[in-house]
C-alpha cells in the first residue's frame, strides 16, 4: 500500500498544479492536458519506485509515457491561447459562483481517481514479476502501436482539416472509417497494455480499457460530440453513412480499390 501511495502522489501532485492553473487561468480544460501527463507521471513513478523493476515493467512504462507525452502535447498545442472548451464552459456556468468548489471534485479529482484506475495494468506489473515475454506481451505491443499510430493520424488529420474549415465535419482518412477514430485508437492501445499487464497472469488490468471505453463510449467523449452536433443536417448525414466507434472494414478496402 505504501508503494502505492508512492506512485499515485505524482499525479496527485500533478491534478492540484492543474486546479490552480484552471483557476487561475479560468479555464477548467486545462484538466484535459494533464490527463495524459497525469497517468504518465504514475508510469515514471512505477519505473523509479516498483517493486519489480524489471523488462516488462520498463516496457509498460515506455509505452505509457509515450502515449502520455504525445497526447499531453498535442492538447496542449491544441488548446493553449483558445477559450475554454464549451463542455466545461457550459459546467462554469450551471454551477455559478461556486464553480471551482464544484469543479475540484466533479472534475479534478474524479480525474485523479480515473487516472489512478486507468493506471492499474502498470501497478500490477511493478507488483508481480510474472513469467518472461510470451504471447500476450507480443500481442499487446502490437496492439498499442496500432492503437497509438491510428490515435495519432485521427488527431493530425483532423487538426489539419480545421485549419482549413473550423466549422466543418471531418470526413477525411480516419474520419471516412469512423467517427470518432481518435478515441478508438485510444481504446485500443490500452487494451494492448492491459494484455501486457496480463502477461504476469494477472487478468484485473483488463479494468483499465473496459472503464476507458465505456467512458469514451458512454460518458464524457462521443455522447457529448453527439450531442454537439444533434441539429447539424451536416453530421447526421455522416452518422447515416460512417459507423461510430469501429471502423469501416468495407470503406477501408473500398477506398484502397
Amino acid at each position: 500500500m505504501n508503494d502505492f501511495i508512492t506512485l499515485a502522489f505524482f499525479p496527485f501532485a500533478l491534478v492540484h498544479f492543474a486546479y490552480l492553473l484552471s483557476i487561475t487561468k479560468k479555464n477548467f480544460g486545462l484538466i484535459d492536458i494533464f490527463w495524459g501527463a497525469g497517468i504518465g507521471s504514475f508510469a515514471l513513478a512505477a519505473m523509479l519506485f516498483g517493486e519489480n523493476v524489471g523488462p516488462r515493467l520498463i516496457l509498460i512504462c515506455l509505452m505509457v509515457i509515450i502515449w502520455a507525452s504525445r497526447l499531453s502535447l498535442f492538447l496542449y498545442k491544441r488548446n493553449m491561447g483558445h477559450a475554454e472548451d464549451y463542455r466545461y464552459a457550459d459546467m462554469r456556468k450551471s454551477w455559478g459562483k461556486q464553480a471551482n468548489a464544484i469543479a475540484y471534485g466533479k472534475i479534478f479529482l474524479l480525474q485523479f481517481f480515473l487516472m489512478l484506475v486507468i493506471s492499474l495494468p502498470v501497478w500490477i506489473v511493478s507488483q508481480e514479476k510474472g513469467p518472461a515475454f510470451h504471447w500476450p506481451d507480443y500481442l499487446g505491443l502490437l496492439l498499442w502501436g496500432v492503437g497509438l499510430t491510428w490515435e495519432a493520424i485521427a488527431d493530425k488529420q483532423k487538426s489539419e482539416f480545421k485549419k482549413e474549415n473550423p466549422e466543418g465535419i471531418c470526413r477525411i482518412g480516419l474520419w471516412n472509417l469512423s467517427r470518432h477514430p481518435n478515441y478508438f485508437g485510444e481504446s485500443l492501445l490500452w487494451w494492448g497494455i492491459a494484455l501486457m499487464s496480463f502477461g504476469t497472469g494477472n487478468a484485473l488490468g483488463f479494468i483499465s480499457p473496459f472503464i476507458l471505453t465505456f467512458s469514451l463510449l458512454k460518458v464524457s467523449g462521443v455522447p457529448l460530440i453527439e450531442k454537439k452536433h444533434a441539429d447539424n443536417p451536416e453530421y447526421q448525414e455522416y452518422k447515416k453513412t460512417t459507423p461510430k466507434f469501429i471502423p469501416s472494414i468495407f470503406k477501408m478496402f473500398k477506398s484502397r480499390g
